[in-house]
């Protein structure tokens, strides 16, 4: 099913035919602005910032160097990723001078908000310095658990990536977890093996990202990604619910249904 109303406003079902009462519109969706090429200029123009690169020499900060000899490539590489994939033109977005980019190591001193077994964090906010900060306990960690650490920096990056370039005017905390962690799995750093059943759809990180990635691949809503976050861009005045961001960005179809449908479905993707 195609996502055509996402640029016009939503449309109430029809009425039934006994007199039912007419549920309440849901609010229009985000007008998007018109796609641009991603090999415009425009586009590398608001994800390039200035990198002011600090790597405190600890062993996971060697590895994460050894990982990445050009930073300003990588990190260039992953801030075109990020707005590509929440913005349908550069125009839209709201880009920023500097990212400080800090790979250190957390010691969990009292009182500090950098616990040993934390993973990123990031501060600041357009147009001016962006701050990501990642842990390297927790690369070495991973990695000595067998995990794969090039996918998982680059995982994490495109997480705290979404956080600096997002709108998050009256959206919940959650949702804007859920957005960045279906940017990273749309990126290919996100595995669907951690697809798992329950929760609700207002839980953050995966449990929400998949449900918002189910709307994308199976139900047709391509374009759920910038929208939703459409629906926080300031002035917007959206009247921000989960349901109202939801189903404005889902062809007005009721979350709670689609929630649902999504639960039924996931059995079928984890017996394969």
């Amino acid at each position: 099913m195609k996502s055509k109303l996402l640029l016009s406003a939503l449309l109430l079902a029809c009425a039934t035919a006994h007199a039912t009462p007419k549920a309440k519109a849901l609010p229009a969706a985000p007008q998007l602005s018109a796609a641009v090429a991603a090999d415009d200029p425009a586009w590398v123009r608001v994800a390039t910032p200035v990198v002011d690169y600090k790597n405190d020499g600890s062993a996971g900060a060697q590895a994460f160097a050894a990982l990445v000899p050009d930073i300003n490539a990588y990190v260039h590489e992953i801030a075109r990723g990020v707005v590509q994939r929440l913005y349908k033109s550069p125009a839209d977005v709201p880009a920023f001078q500097t990212l400080e980019l800090r790979i250190r190591e957390w010691n969990g001193e009292k009182g500090s908000e950098e616990p040993k077994d934390g993973i990123a964090w990031k501060a600041g906010e357009p147009p001016e310095r962006i701050i990501v900060n990642v842990n390297t306990r927790w690369l070495e960690k991973y990695a000595a658990k067998g995990g794969n650490m090039a996918d998982e920096v680059k995982g994490i990056l495109f997480h705290e990536m979404v956080h600096a370039y997002q709108h998050y005017e009256g959206m919940h905390g959650a949702a804007l977890e859920s957005l960045a962690d279906l940017v990273r799995y749309q990126a290919g750093f996100g595995y669907a093996k951690d697809r798992k059943l329950g929760g609700s759809y207002t839980d953050p990180y995966k449990t929400g990202a998949f449900f918002f990635a189910y709307l994308v691949e199976q139900k047709g809503f391509r374009d759920f990604g910038p929208c939703f976050n459409a629906t926080a861009k300031p002035g917007s005045k959206f009247p921000w619910t989960w349901e109202n961001a939801i189903g404005a960005c889902a062809g007005g179809g009721d979350v709670k249904k689609l929630w649902a449908e999504y639960q039924a479905w996931i059995p079928s993707q984890t017996a394969k």
